[in-house]
């Protein structure tokens, strides 16, 4: 209690970082449109209610929705930007991104529906909409089993 009480009188405000801090920067590093950032805020928002997706930091889990997001919209998915502000590798990427899609495949018929029906509609672009990047389901880390 006494760290707090100094902490407080020194006027340092801290805070735990949420995968949307890593985010921002991510969009940013890899050149995102509205389209892809969209789509990114949905992925992410979609992992934080599942199980399975907590052991994964919240950098790595941005770094995958923003992966993710660019090869559902048939891009890059890892520019050298990301790899170098993420630092991280696509190896260490690829097996949460394959979480991602087999969750925005999930999406539609999941019992939590609120993410789904928020990025179903215009405002959003309506990003749930399209089809998941089934194609990072095969290839290395293809194992990864259900999200349930």
């Amino acid at each position: 209690m006494v760290e707090k009480k100094i902490l407080n009188r020194l006027g340092f405000n801290l805070t735990v970082p949420t995968p949307f801090h890593f985010l921002a920067r991510y969009l940013k590093a890899a050149g995102a449109d509205k389209q892809c950032e969209l789509l990114a805020h949905f992925l992410t928002e979609l992992a934080l209610p599942e199980y399975a997706t907590l052991k994964h930091s919240g950098s790595l889990l941005s770094a995958a929705a923003v992966y993710t997001s660019l090869k559902t919209l048939g891009r890059n998915p890892f520019p050298p930007a990301l790899e170098h502000y993420a630092g991280v590798t696509e190896a260490q990427i690829r097996p949460v991104a394959q979480q991602l899609v087999q969750l925005h495949k999930r999406a539609p018929e999941a019992s939590l529906q609120a993410v789904n029906k928020k990025y179903s509609i215009a405002k959003f672009l309506e990003v749930a909409k399209l089809p998941p990047a089934l194609s990072l389901l095969e290839g290395p880390s293809s194992s990864v089993g259900s999200t349930k």
